[in-house]
């Protein structure tokens, strides 16, 4: 009875080391495949879990650890990237909208016409027109 708790007392305990470096792979995993459908929040938290327990077993120069560091790295890094390009495209709209107004015409905060309040929503075909063009082909 209680000789044979002790005894498994060993492996037990190595098991659930097993079990918590598993889950920290795992971790990491799921968090390169959030980062792939862009859910920065959830790769961030997921890396951060995956470091925090690592480099409790293992310390901080486990290989796999650091190389979740450098992918919390990557993910912060194209998210500041993001950032920024989002901000000069705020920008960019701004400046479109100034120069729109200047010209006299009627222009909502976004972009969009006062005039024709049909077309304020952009259509699918709309939407393709911008990147392909029929014009070439008609001629």
């Amino acid at each position: 009875g209680d000789e044979d708790e002790g005894a498994g007392r060993g492996p037990g305990k190595e098991g659930e080391r097993t079990l918590r470096a598993d889950y920290a792979a795992q971790m990491h995993d799921l968090a390169i495949l959030q980062f792939d459908l862009r859910n920065i929040r959830a790769a961030r938290k997921l890396l951060a879990q995956a470091i925090t327990i690592r480099t409790d077993m293992f310390g901080p120069h486990d290989p796999l650890t650091m190389m979740s560091v450098r992918w919390l790295e990557r993910v912060n890094l194209w998210h500041s990237r993001q950032v920024g390009v989002d901000v000069k495209l705020k920008t960019v709209l701004q400046t479109a909208i100034m120069m729109m107004k200047k010209e006299g015409k009627d222009v909502n905060d976004d972009g969009t016409l006062r005039e024709r309040p049909m077309q304020r929503v952009v259509s699918d075909s709309d939407m393709s027109s911008l990147f392909y063009s029929d014009d070439e082909e008609e001629e």
